[in-house]
């Protein structure tokens, strides 16, 4: 697989870890947190810590429960345009 995943879903990863109670170094997660917000990482990379954070939880839909952490300053400025 190839392509990036943007770093504001690194940050929705951050916030939602914080949440569950997860240590994102214990589970092999290198989170950098960076206001750059043409920071990414590869789409391999973020396979691989979904994938450590849904066996984790032991919980398969894990995708959708970080969705749930989504909110507009994830995105900076962008985040903040689309709430209007």
């Amino acid at each position: 697989m190839s392509g990036f995943v943007a770093n504001a879903y690194v940050r929705v990863l951050h916030s939602f870890l914080q949440r569950e109670g997860l240590d994102a170094a214990a589970l092999g997660i290198a989170l950098r947190e960076t206001d750059d917000p043409l920071a990414r990482i590869p789409v391999q990379t973020w396979g691989e810590w979904l994938t450590r954070v849904a066996q984790a939880l032991n919980r398969p839909t894990v995708g959708l429960d970080i969705g749930q952490c989504v909110a507009p300053h994830h995105f900076g400025v962008l985040g903040y345009v689309t709430l209007h």
